[in-house]
């Protein structure tokens, strides 16, 4: 603990080891340090500052925030720190010096791991019976390098119609169909499938193969920290599909998630037919 003579602070230790620490993830450590002021006129804590070793360089940590912002005489007072790091730095305990209104105590900087992984696409669609190769780029803000090689298999559910208007404003039940022509009625998100269930419950469902989704890279790879991936994703689905029936599933990776869109196929209309050419007609000589 290293306080300056002519400095009417002091830090109070308020761990057994005698340091602060100031913990937290993504670029944002928080913690606290006790103050002491001796004497009897209050003191401004108007200017702090952190310096650490991290990586190879000395690096000045910009403090964001104090409270309070003055320190009375009597007993300790706690000051809340807010420290901004790079949101890349490695996780792990760094040990660093906080200066604040001419006193340095040695504190440790402990910052957590951070897994945060972005896709520049939320939803896939494939159509029902082809092969799909999608170009997807992924990009790593967290602090730890993350190997990607695949996503899902997830389970494909059946794609309900969308509640009407009358239906979510409680004017229409939720299990009426939304066409009476329809063959099947709306989905209804707060009780599920009802006739579903029911036909589980007396034993008269078949169990079934559940189709699945699944999204492969051709080669895996490993995304570093602050660093941007384009992957080209082959999504194939497997398992029986109803024909004419659109289909979802959401498959994780890591602290995102991708949605998949199954549709059905649709015939292409046939290729037009070739003209055949008529020969040349044969000129008539004159007499």
């Amino acid at each position: 603990m290293a306080s300056e003579p002519d400095s009417p602070l002091r830090f109070v230790s308020a761990s057994p080891s005698g340091r602060p620490v100031l913990t937290g993830s993504g670029g944002r450590l928080r913690g606290e340090v006790l103050l002491q002021v001796e004497g009897t006129e209050p003191v401004a804590l108007d200017a702090a500052a952190v310096h650490a070793e991290i990586g190879t360089a000395a690096t000045a940590i910009r403090v964001e925030g104090t409270e309070p912002l003055a320190a009375a005489p009597g007993l300790p007072r706690r000051v809340k720190l807010t420290v901004s790091v790079d949101p890349l730095t490695p996780p792990g305990a760094y040990d660093a010096e906080i200066d604040i209104g001419g006193v340095t105590q040695p504190v440790t900087l402990v910052v957590n791991e951070d897994i945060a992984l972005t896709l520049s696409e939320s939803e896939v669609v494939v159509i029902a019976g082809q092969e799909r190769v999608k170009s997807i780029t992924m990009r790593n803000i967290g602090n730890l390098p993350l190997p990607v090689s695949q996503i899902g298999p997830a389970e494909l559910d059946v794609d309900r119609a969308r509640p009407t208007l009358l239906q979510r404003l409680g004017l229409l039940p939720f299990d009426a169909p939304v066409d009476p022509a329809a063959p099947r009625r709306a989905y209804d998100a707060r009780s599920g499938d009802r006739e579903r269930d029911a036909a589980a419950e007396d034993g008269k469902e078949e169990e079934r193969e559940i189709p699945t989704v699944t999204a492969r890279l051709t080669t895996p790879v490993l995304v570093a920290p602050g660093e941007t991936v384009v992957g080209d994703w082959t999504v194939t689905v497997e398992g029986p599909l109803d024909p004419g029936v659109r289909y979802r599933g959401v498959a994780p990776l890591y602290t995102t998630d991708i949605g998949f869109v199954v549709t059905p196929a649709q015939e292409a209309p046939p290729a037009p037919r070739a003209r055949a050419r008529r020969p040349p007609r044969k000129r008539k000589e004159s007499s």
